[in-house]
């Protein structure tokens, strides 16, 4: 494990999905607190979860939206937390959403 910057995987992951974004016309908002503690973790493997995210996101807003990307910093945790104004999950699906191989989509 390797210190990383989580603000910077955040926004190259961001910048890689620009024209994505741009496209499907979602305004992305990010906010940070002043200072993060140094985090250990594996880069790769963080901004993989941070473009999956971020998919997931722009599928559930195809007429354009709002991602609101949330870190907060307590004694214990640093959150980070993803918000869209997509569709939502219905609550049938939302009490298998951590099935393996559960989706909702048709392909």
């Amino acid at each position: 494990m390797l210190p990383i910057d989580l603000k910077r995987l955040l926004q190259d992951a961001i910048g890689f999905m620009r024209t994505e974004i741009e496209d499907k016309d979602i305004q992305v908002d990010i906010a940070f607190p002043d200072s993060i503690p140094t985090l250990l973790g594996d880069g790769d493997q963080l901004t993989q979860a941070f473009y999956n995210l971020i998919k997931n996101a722009l599928q559930a807003m195809p007429d354009g939206g709002l991602l609101h990307i949330n870190c907060a910093v307590n004694d214990v945790y640093v959150n980070l937390k993803f918000i869209d104004t997509g569709k939502g999950i219905s609550e049938e699906d939302l009490r298998r959403i951590l099935e393996p191989y559960f989706t909702t989509k048709s392909s």
